[in-house]
């Protein structure tokens, strides 16, 4: 059965957001879309948590991609573009303007709609054995605009092209090389070494946390030079906080 399952970690400082799909190495469906969506959408119940770590059961793989038969029924433009808008862009959109930290933690594949996810993320902490891909053109299909304008932010031009047009799986080195994942652990330290990660945010100022990533999030859509006058007056609120007036 496909689902994403949710578990708080570390006295509930922390939750893991689990893809589960193992018959179908963690695959994603349209159920699991519309979880995810539902998940990140719930902003009272994220606020709790410091930091969140999404990664596939067991750990291997990370996610293979879309479920192949959600895939399938997507013979007509109009059918690809209510999937990509509904579901993959809507959850993917919902993982980026999270304003609690974002880890994925990627083992074994990464490819296709698992990257999508991971690249959604705030930060990604890859296994050795970790492989990442594109394999959109293998069956005659593309991304849209939106995913590869997010994955482009990410790695420069040439390693996306090469990624798109061979759709063959790239490892771990390569992909740090590129700036595609921001460390790379041994496999059995996996776990370990992302809630290493995970406990380092927590134990830092939320309210910096919090501000920092909603200021990317608005840089990322206005640019600096068209930064709404409230964002501006914002800018410096973090300054008033209790953490700044106990130093």
């Amino acid at each position: 059965m496909s689902k994403i399952l949710v578990k708080p970690n570390n006295n509930n400082s922390i939750l893991e957001i689990i893809i589960s799909n193992l018959s179908k190495k963690n695959s994603i469906s349209l159920q699991m879309w519309t979880q995810i969506i539902q998940i990140f959408k719930n902003y009272k119940f994220l606020n709790k948590f410091g930091c969140i770590i999404i990664r596939g059961e067991n750990f291997n793989p990370f996610s293979s991609g879309a479920d192949i038969n959600d895939i399938k029924k997507l013979d007509s433009p109009l059918k690809a573009k209510n999937y990509f808008t509904k579901f993959v862009n809507s959850a993917s959109k919902a993982i980026s303007v999270c304003n609690v930290p974002t880890i994925a933690s990627i083992s074994g594949e990464c490819f296709g709609a698992g990257l999508i996810i991971a690249t959604s993320c705030d930060l990604r902490i890859a296994s050795k054995n970790a492989k990442f891909a594109i394999p959109a053109a293998k069956i005659g299909i593309t991304l849209n605009y939106e995913e590869l304008e997010k994955i482009n932010n990410l790695i420069n031009i040439s390693f996306l092209k090469e990624l798109l047009l061979t759709a063959s799986p790239v490892n771990a080195k390569r992909a740090y090389k590129n700036g595609l994942v921001n460390k790379i652990v041994k496999e059995e330290n996996l776990s370990v070494e992302t809630l290493k990660i995970a406990t380092a945010i927590i134990e830092n100022s939320n309210v910096s946390n919090l501000r920092h990533l909603k200021m990317l999030t608005i840089l990322n859509k206005y640019g600096i030079a068209n930064i709404p006058s409230q964002e501006l007056d914002a800018e410096f609120l973090s300054f008033s906080s209790q953490l700044l007036k106990k130093i």
